[in-house]
């Protein structure tokens, strides 16, 4: 298990790395939301047009996925059988 972990790690890094990235996207939304910084958010004006957070939580959440995945293959430790929430 120990060398599929070691070949996970920069998919580990990439996950963390995204996850920063688009918590400060979301914090700078929510700030200007609350006027208490100056931005503008323009979300896209149709549903069928996927706005650019959405994109990048949808990747982390993909990035989450395979890493799961992967260690799910190479054993199941018995408290790995309760679903994540």
């Amino acid at each position: 298990m120990k060398s599929t972990i070691t070949r996970m790690e920069p998919q580990f890094i990439r996950l963390v790395n995204s996850t920063i990235k688009v918590v400060k996207e979301i914090a700078v939304i929510v700030r200007a939301a609350a006027n208490t910084e100056i931005g503008a958010y323009n979300p896209p004006s149709s549903t069928a047009i996927k706005d650019q957070v959405e994109v990048r939580l949808n990747s982390v959440l993909e990035q989450c996925s395979n890493i799961i995945t992967a260690l799910k293959k190479e054993g199941q430790p018995a408290d790995w059988t309760e679903p994540f929430v």
